[in-house]
């Protein structure tokens, strides 16, 4: 997104909160241009529509960078297909990984065994995979240190390898801020819209996995 494009941004914003003064001087803007000139300008221009249309608080930046990450992640109904034809934990995303840790595949299984309760087990599956985007860095890395929610690295390396195992969609990276995708990209871990995980590091797995990439 080029400057241009975010006054637009700012300007509906602007209009639509009243009580929000970001943009009421030049450093404001210049700001908040920083932290969300990486993203795609259909994009954010989506999420704001959703924040004015739904809330009538101003929304913050996290809030935009959020809403942002949501709508380029896959449907929660693609993760559903996948796992019901029998796809393994390392082959779902993140909050997709984050509804069967918290659901047990053992209660899955059960589930779709019985067709009274099937939809009834979508319909928490779908919960789930929408309730991960509501969780904070900080509630993730708490699932993760109780072993509630969880990936092994060496897991990730084999199933998105250099190789032709990497994952392509839309732009998937569009949410990472500028500075870290760049050096992700200088290191060799982003390759066009490929993950190649072979040279990366935990830290750089976690933040992938924060990001919902992995």
């Amino acid at each position: 997104m080029n400057l241009t494009e975010f006054k637009f941004i700012a300007a509906t914003l602007k209009a639509s909160y009243q009580s929000l003064r970001a943009f009421d001087t030049d450093e404001g803007l210049r700001i908040w241009y920083e932290m969300l000139k990486d993203l795609d300008y259909k994009v954010i221009s989506e999420a704001v529509s959703m924040c004015v249309k739904e809330s009538p608080y101003p929304p913050a930046i996290a809030d935009i960078r959020k809403i942002c990450k949501r709508l380029v992640a896959p449907d929660w109904s693609v993760e559903w297909q996948k796992l019901i034809k029998g796809a393994t934990y390392t082959e779902l995303n993140a909050p997709a990984q984050y509804a069967l840790k918290t659901f047990t595949r053992e209660c899955l299984d059960e589930i779709l065994e019985n067709r009274q309760w099937a939809l009834r087990g979508m319909k928490e599956f779908e919960r789930l995979y929408e309730n991960y985007f509501r969780l904070t860095n900080k509630d993730k890395k708490a699932l993760m240190e109780l072993g509630v929610w969880k990936r092994n690295p060496e897991d990730m390396t084999a199933f998105i390898s250099s190789s032709t195992n990497g994952i392509e969609s839309r732009d998937r990276f569009i949410t990472l801020n500028a500075g870290t995708r760049t050096d992700l990209e200088e290191r060799g871990i982003i390759q066009g819209q490929t993950l190649a995980l072979r040279d990366a590091t935990e830290e750089d797995v976690r933040l992938l996995q924060e990001e919902g990439l992995l």
